[in-house]
């Protein structure tokens, strides 16, 4: 039986959002990890921890979270849009267009769905 998510647990990663904003992205992977650490699988937290990666400047980890995610939640469409924009850094111009083409996609069913 899985646990409910504490309201800690979500001020850990509202915490870790908060150092992220303020450009500490070492003290926002420190939240981030210690949130993953309970809920690995939660699509969100793996996007964040990717942008945290990113600001640290480990591009490739963070192209692996944001894959995390993906297979956490196909239909996040922030982590196609963070994903298409670490291969453009990385002039890894086509996987990023299929990213973002990936993303509207996504958006799209959702747009249908409601």
């Amino acid at each position: 039986m899985l646990a409910e998510p504490s309201a800690k647990s979500n001020d850990v990663l509202a915490d870790g959002q908060k150092f992220l904003d303020a450009n500490e992205p070492q003290k926002a992977l420190d939240c981030f990890e210690k949130f993953l650490s309970a809920q690995p699988q939660n699509a969100e937290a793996l996007v964040k921890k990717a942008a945290a990666l990113e600001k640290l400047g480990r591009v490739d980890e963070a192209l692996a979270f944001c894959d995390r995610a993906i297979s956490a939640d196909a239909s996040l469409v922030t982590a196609y849009l963070h994903k298409g924009g670490l291969l453009n850094k990385l002039a890894r111009y086509e996987e990023s267009l299929k990213c973002y083409e990936q993303a509207m996609l996504v958006q799209d069913k959702k747009s249908l769905a409601t």
